[in-house]
């Protein structure tokens, strides 16, 4: 932890079984105390509920340690970016997984859909904000709407519950 607030990475890459503890409960407190640190898990664990505690707990990406080195590089950048970085079948297993756990959720209106649509594209709220030609702030608000309305805990697992729901179709 010291380590992270001495050189600020933009980038973590964990374990969720470290030695001393828990990653989770671990990237859970760093990401409380340095909220836009990037984190990417590196797990031999492919089961939803493993990738639904690892976004619960605000991580960017979820990678198999079974992946190619190129893959995690590839999701280490993306999560830097801004962009989520969890292969497609791992987040198809999440959306089963949390639609299994919860009801409908409430109706998006036509703005909150397109703030998910661009979600789901990458694009981070500043880039939001500026190709709808309104306030960060604003964005922010639809973000928690979808959020809410969704019962995400995260911008990923709110995409994922998209997806699943068939909201967003996949070009």
């Amino acid at each position: 932890r010291e380590a992270l607030r001495v050189h600020r990475p933009n980038v973590m890459v964990i374990d969720p079984h470290l030695a001393d503890g828990n990653g989770i409960d671990l990237v859970r407190e760093v990401k409380h105390e340095l909220p836009d640190l990037a984190v990417v898990v590196l797990s031999g664990n492919h089961d939803p509920a493993a990738v639904a505690a690892a976004v619960s707990a605000g991580c960017e990406g979820y990678v198999p340690k079974t992946a190619r080195i190129s893959a995690l590089a590839s999701a280490a950048r993306r999560a830097a970016a801004g962009e989520m970085a969890v292969a497609n079948v791992h987040l198809e297993e999440l959306a089963a997984y949390i639609a299994h756990r919860r009801s409908e959720p409430e109706k998006l209106t036509a703005r909150e859909l397109e703030i998910l649509r661009l979600l789901a594209d990458g694009l981070s709220t500043d880039q939001m904000a500026r190709r709808l030609i309104v306030s960060s702030h604003t964005i922010r608000n639809h973000i928690r709407s979808v959020l809410r309305k969704t019962g995400a805990h995260t911008r990923l697992e709110a995409v994922s519950l998209a997806r699943h729901m068939g909201l967003l179709i996949d070009d």
